[in-house]
């Protein structure tokens, strides 16, 4: 089922043509739009993690900071500590909460802000915090803890990341997450 839905999803991202070659990562690395890609706690399939030059890199570096537990990757990209640890959030029940983890995500669309783009938000916390120029990158997502069967793995979900220039390098701005019980969460990094 879960294979099906992200077979679907990728074919839509592709399909619509969503892919903006600008943002790929430097050193030649294709855009990640459709691509299913994975960030483990020793491997990735990013060749620039903890060097943000684009908003891709900047999304592969928080994806490893949160599956390592790397702080210092988080620092690279303006995440604080205890905004890292937000982040990471807690494991299943009865799993150490502070695991590495393989996460497995496929970016769906990339967005530089502009005014008619921050026209459309209506949440006003959301329209504070964002500024044209900014990129926002969307994304559906799965985490697996280690030692954990994969299909007990936390189940594909929507996020969107945003990200800012900030002296030749993209930082993290905000996330927003998408959840069937509970609406979207908004959340920004200071």
């Amino acid at each position: 089922m879960i294979r099906g839905f992200a077979i679907f999803l990728l074919r839509w991202a592709l399909l619509l043509g969503l892919a903006m070659p600008a943002f790929g990562c430097a050193g030649g690395e294709r855009s990640a739009v459709g691509q299913v890609r994975r960030v483990t706690p020793t491997a990735a399939d990013s060749d620039c993690i903890g060097d943000p030059k684009t908003p891709l890199c900047a999304l592969d570096t928080l994806f490893a900071c949160a599956s390592r537990l790397d702080f210092a990757l988080c620092g690279r990209i303006g995440i604080g500590e205890g905004d890292a640890e937000m982040l990471i959030g807690q494991g299943p029940a009865g799993h150490d909460e502070w695991s590495q983890t393989t996460r497995e995500y496929v970016v769906t669309e990339t967005t530089v802000v502009t005014d008619a783009w921050l026209d459309r938000i209506t949440d006003p916390y959301k329209k504070s915090s964002v500024r044209t120029g900014y990129v926002e990158i969307s994304t559906i997502h799965r985490v697996c803890y280690d030692n954990i069967d994969p299909s007990d793995c936390i189940p594909w979900a929507v996020n969107k990341y945003i990200f800012k220039a900030l002296d030749g390098d993209w930082q993290a701005n905000s996330w927003e997450e998408h959840h069937s019980g509970y609406g979207i969460m908004f959340h920004t990094f200071p």
